[in-house]
């Protein structure tokens, strides 16, 4: 394959990320109206709090009320107006330590501004003292429709994760981003005996299926916004929804979370677009250099490693490209710099592990993932999916998350795969079959069944899970 040129990648990015905001805050603005309205917006500021001390990632927003329609937002970082939505993700490791002024105004059709300023304090010189645990949770969850079922929330509160990466929340960023702060709310004061969670999410996404969404116990030292990524021969792609990058600082180790959500649907199309989105998002990974990475998410796709699916018009690719690098197809846009593992099928391979499809029987597959490079082989845990109380009502998906042992220390040694052996077991004969051994590779014959029940035939058995928190 071609050398990527790693360079030219993320300067790319870049310059696209910052055409897109120029011309999004040269906008023109809305005619103004002449209704003899004379009372300006009213201005609250939500985040943060004024005369505060800040560092790494930082939310901006601010909510504004008025009797009319309110046509335009801005915040501005020292005179310089950086959005003109409700909030904005600011990465203050960019700006200089010290005092600096952050103003958030709003607009009426009678062209009436409200105005409000708060000054906060910046210093990255260190990053806070905070209480770290050698074993700690990470998870990933499809929310369905920005959280359309109220079940998603007491999911979370079962899991009690210490780092989640949410997936379609479209809405979180809505006026000010009032739905992640009221997530963040109610899960901190239902966790009061844990570390408070900060929270980032995706801005200016237009549907509650799209975006992703950033909680965190550590601290959050950048957030970016991926719209676009660079393919291998170099060109420019608009992803269908944009991938999250939040850099957490885990003891003192800065660790990149690659939120996803590739497009979904079934086609030649379909499939296309993910495998582009996938083939750009290495490029980024790649980009980063010799990191610890998390790629975390959905996918909708499957891995040719766990093709007993009920339905397989999802295609394998991006997986393909992730695990499996000297595939002689989609190995053409595999890593050159990380070697990744799938976390649940590296942990457990003779476990099917389905993250979708308990509400949608046809559908039934693996379509969520914890991918990770290198750096954490030799920390994992366990991983569950789905296992808690109200995993089935929370969402069309299942929650996936993984246990991490920072120092190493009782980490499962990922099995051997040549002991496996999965099979589809049917009360009906048809000429369908998915079966795996240690000599065949997988078969997958049209006109699948309807799964009446699965065995799983296995020489070892599954590493003991570790104990969650009561």
């Amino acid at each position: 394959m071609e050398t990527k040129r790693v360079i030219v990648v993320i300067v790319i990015v870049a310059l696209i990320v910052t055409s897109v905001s120029i011309v999004l805050l040269t906008l023109p603005e809305s005619p103004p109206e002449n209704t003899g309205d004379t009372t300006a917006p009213v201005i609250t500021v939500t985040s943060p709090g004024n005369q505060s001390e800040v560092f790494g990632a930082v939310s901006l927003s601010f909510t504004a009320t008025d009797d009319n329609t309110i046509a335009r937002y801005e915040i501005y970082i020292d005179d310089t107006i950086v959005t003109v939505q409700q909030a904005y993700n600011w990465n203050t490791m960019g700006a200089s330590d010290g005092i600096h002024t952050i103003t958030f105004r709003a607009r009426d059709q009678a062209v009436n501004w409200g105005e409000a300023s708060i000054t906060v304090t910046v210093d990255n010189s260190e990053i806070p003292e905070y209480e770290f645990s050698n074993i700690f949770k990470i998870m990933t969850y499809n929310i369905e429709e920005s959280g359309i079922n109220a079940d998603w929330k007491e999911v979370v509160k079962e899991e009690n994760p210490d780092i989640l990466i949410l997936v379609e929340t479209g809405n979180f960023d809505d006026n000010g981003n009032t739905q992640l702060l009221q997530v963040i709310d109610e899960f901190n004061d239902y966790f009061v005996d844990e570390a408070p969670y900060s929270g980032f999410t995706a801005q200016g996404i237009a549907f509650s299926t799209s975006g992703e969404a950033v909680l965190s116990r550590y601290p959050v030292l950048a957030f970016y916004q991926i719209p676009n990524v660079i393919l291998d021969n170099e060109a420019g792609y608009d992803v269908t929804h944009d991938f999250i990058d939040a850099v957490i600082d885990i003891n003192g180790t800065s660790v990149h979370f690659i939120g996803a959500h590739l497009k979904a649907g079934g086609g030649e199309t379909n499939k296309d677009r993910r495998n582009l989105e996938n083939e750009g998002i290495i490029n980024y990974m790649d980009g980063l250099g010799e990191v610890p990475i998390i790629y975390i998410g959905d996918l909708n796709s499957y891995s040719p490693e766990d093709t007993i699916t009920v339905d397989n018009d999802y295609g394998y690719g991006p997986l393909t490209m992730l695990i499996e690098p000297d595939d002689p197809v989609f190995g053409n846009f595999s890593s050159e710099i990380h070697n990744f593992t799938d976390v649940y099928r590296a942990l457990y391979p003779s476990e099917l592990g389905y993250t979708y499809g308990h509400q949608y029987a046809a559908y039934l597959g693996r379509i969520d993932y914890i991918i990770v490079n290198e750096f954490f082989t030799d920390k994992l845990i366990n991983a569950t999916v789905g296992d808690t109380a109200h995993a089935d009502t929370g969402a069309d998906h299942y929650c996936l998350d993984m246990f991490v042992t920072w120092n190493g220390s009782g980490a499962t040694i990922i099995p051997p795969s040549e002991d496996i052996e999965i099979r589809l077991d049917r009360l009906s004969t048809t000429s369908s079959e998915i079966r795996e051994d240690a000599e065949d590779d997988w078969i997958f014959h049209e006109q699948t069944p309807q799964i009446d029940y699965i065995t799983i035939q296995t020489s070892m058995h599954p590493s003991e899970r570790y104990r969650e928190r009561e």
